[in-house]
């Protein structure tokens, strides 16, 4: 089973993959910057270790692995093992990336990661072959290396850096709470931001959010904290989005806040950001997702886009009845997700799911049948990840539940997420109806007289009728709610 399988026997699965067809010794050990007996050792723990894998060996062609209903995913996050190449390779691309107004040297890079120059030519060998399929690529000179690109896909890949790898460090602590950034991920931020410079961007976006129709989903609120963060280095360094032209802006409200983010920004960070950053900040404001409405900001859903909804819905439903006749929150915020959804897929903005496996194991037909229509009535280049969104959507849109015991949900980790711990809810337990999904914040002043009980992922000091759970609902999970509802000797 791949759980038995190292980081590095997993990427070697994912090159052989990627190949095809066979694949010579001598090109893994390029790519991979390992030995000849390492590449073999790894292979022979794979057939080992991992049934569903066959391999081939062909004299003259090299080797080629046959799989047989076998997933191979990277994890979500992989943490670097500390002084390992791969921590190695991360950390020049990283620093690369950030410095690319300047070409760096072969000596410099040998001396900040106490290695040989021999070992940084094949690191950045290495980076060059990874880097030949991206829209940015490594330029060598005599005067030294430097990552060459638009700068926005330059930030995209800053981006993608932090967002896929570990880079924490022994000893590392949090400075300050955060409302909205969990532990684990501000001490990743940490590493490479300063504090100061989050609390004052984190401050910034409270202070303006409030004016948006709706609160942003956790997973896109750090998504935007990071883009401001990178935005804030990059400009601190003199590198710009190139300016494109200004194309005209349709959600003015959502413009007046970028403007005034920028405006915020320019006067804590001292820097000036030209209306081409202005811009990129509000296409990042109409890209999010939804965290929970904000009923005090009236906002106008365009007829057009409330039609594709119902298209889909109805799509997926295969009926030709209404799916929207009691026009209910979550309704609306659909409705919302595919605005935001839409915008994302103009502006070229990726999110990661951190739930994709877990949906698309628990759902696969419902997962099969949403990504058929996504690609049809949306767009052919929609990615998993929000195909897993729209999963949870449309089945708690559809479902009809009959169900008893009402309980509020309450979830920090944006609403997709929260959607997807409803839905395993109704689905484990067909005794409880969950009614609503609120925040932390919002449970504070939330009428629960006609409520059972609450079910949380987060310690609730001030509410003491409430059920403390895991985001992917566990067997204890299921027997602690069900003491809730029929005592302890009255599990179901």
């Amino acid at each position: 089973m791949i759980g038995k399988l190292e980081n590095r026997q997993i990427e070697l699965l994912l090159i052989l993959k990627e190949a095809e067809d066979f694949l010579p010794v001598h090109v893994i050990v390029e790519k991979m910057g390992v030995s000849t007996k390492t590449v073999y050792r790894d292979i022979e723990k794979i057939v080992k270790n991992v049934k569903e894998v066959k391999l081939l060996k062909k004299q003259g062609s090299g080797i080629k692995i046959l799989f047989s209903n076998f997933l191979i995913e990277k994890v979500p996050q992989k943490q670097l093992v500390k002084y390992s190449l791969e921590e190695r390779r991360v950390n020049i691309l990283y620093y690369l990336l950030i410095n690319s107004k300047k070409y760096t040297s072969i000596e410099e890079l040998s001396e900040m990661n106490f290695v040989g120059k021999s070992s940084i030519v094949n690191d950045l060998n290495y980076l060059e072959d990874r880097l030949s399929n991206e829209n940015i690529k490594l330029k060598k000179t005599r005067l030294g290396t430097k990552i060459i690109g638009d700068e926005k896909n330059i930030r995209k890949y800053i981006m993608n850096l932090i967002r896929d790898y570990s880079f924490i460090e022994d000893g590392s602590k949090e400075e300050y709470y955060s409302d909205r950034i969990e532990k684990n991920t501000l001490i990743e931020l940490s590493s490479k931001f300063d504090f100061k410079k989050i609390e004052l961007v984190e401050r910034i976006i409270s202070k303006h959010e409030k004016n948006l129709p709706y609160t942003i989903g956790d997973l896109y609120y750090i998504n935007l904290v990071v883009h401001l963060l990178i935005a804030i280095e990059r400009i601190n360094s003199e590198n710009y989005l190139e300016n494109n032209g200004f194309p005209n802006i349709t959600d003015k409200k959502f413009y007046y806040e970028a403007e005034s983010i920028a405006a915020d920004i320019e006067n804590e960070f001292f820097i000036s950001l030209p209306p081409n950053e202005i811009y990129y900040i509000y296409q990042y404001l109409v890209s999010m997702g939804v965290g929970n409405l904000n009923n005090d900001v009236d906002f106008e859903v365009k007829e057009e886009l409330e039609n594709i909804v119902n298209e889909f819905l109805k799509a997926v439903s295969n009926t030709n009845n209404k799916v929207n006749e009691n026009r209910d929150n979550i309704y609306y915020l659909f409705i919302l997700h595919i605005r935001a959804l839409m915008r994302r897929l103009k502006y070229g903005i990726n999110i990661k799911n951190p739930l994709l496996n877990k949906i698309k194991e628990d759902y696969s037909k419902q997962f099969s049948d949403v990504s058929v229509l996504a690609r049809k009535i949306l767009s052919e280049k929609i990615s998993e990840d929000e195909i897993a969104y729209l999963t949870v959507y449309t089945e708690s849109i559809l479902k009809l539940n009959n169900l008893k015991t009402k309980v509020v949900l309450v979830c920090n980790s944006g609403f997709g997420t929260s959607l997807f711990l409803k839905k395993r809810i109704e689905d484990k337990l067909k005794n409880i109806e969950v009614v609503d999904v609120v925040s932390t914040k919002d449970i504070k002043f939330y009428d629960l007289s006609k409520i059972s009980f609450i079910i949380s992922t987060v310690k609730l000091e001030s509410k003491q009728d409430a059920v403390f759970v895991n985001v992917m609902l566990n067997d204890e999970d299921i027997q602690n709610i069900n003491r809730k509802v029929y005592g302890n000797g009255n599990e179901v």
